[in-house]
């Protein structure tokens, strides 16, 4: 997958969508009147319109790192695990993503060498990934270019703030996970 400098900024640059429209509110709740709490139908609509918008920021901060929001997810697990190595399995589980997807970033990287695929002594059924003196190179230089990028938006919070909507969706995701 390669990252194009141009249309990442292009999408990042558009102005975003992070309210629903109240006519569209309204058209729901008349016709869905039984299941449609308005606070809940905007904070969510925020949530995934407010995350596609931090994926379209993150995607045009790093294009010139050769990197995406998908990218630098992979390979920031990867160095922050003490031996900087995980099975596609654990890489998943930690992004929250499937596994063909873990497979399919994990090949361009490969083929970028910033990780290299090796066999799991563990289970040889598995490989694991391993990041490479490049990989660890990237990740330190694009660490700080996501950190300023992300303080654009989480600065218009106190630091109280940002501690309390972390708690807050930590709660809505536990509570879909009882669901479960």
């Amino acid at each position: 997958m390669t990252v194009k400098p141009e249309a990442a900024a292009q999408r990042s640059q558009r102005k975003a969508i992070v309210r629903l429209p109240p006519e569209l509110l309204v058209r729901q709740q008349e016709r869905f009147p039984h299941h449609c709490e308005p606070n809940t139908v905007v904070s969510l609509f925020a949530l995934r319109a407010l995350a596609q918008r931090i994926n379209d920021r993150t995607n045009a901060a790093l294009a010139p790192l050769g990197l995406n929001a998908a990218k630098y997810n992979h390979l920031v697990v990867l160095y922050m695990t003490p031996s900087q190595m995980l099975t596609l399995s654990e890489i998943s589980d930690l992004i929250h993503t499937t596994n063909a997807s873990v497979s399919a970033t994990i090949d361009g990287l490969e083929r970028d060498g910033l990780v290299k695929r090796t066999p799991n002594l563990a289970d040889r059924r598995s490989m694991v990934v391993r990041l490479t003196a490049r990989g660890r190179k990237r990740v330190e230089d694009a660490v700080p270019v996501r950190y300023d990028d992300t303080e654009v938006g989480m600065g218009v919070l106190s630091l109280d703030e940002r501690a309390q909507l972390a708690s807050l969706l930590l709660r809505i995701s536990a509570g879909f996970d009882s669901e479960s």
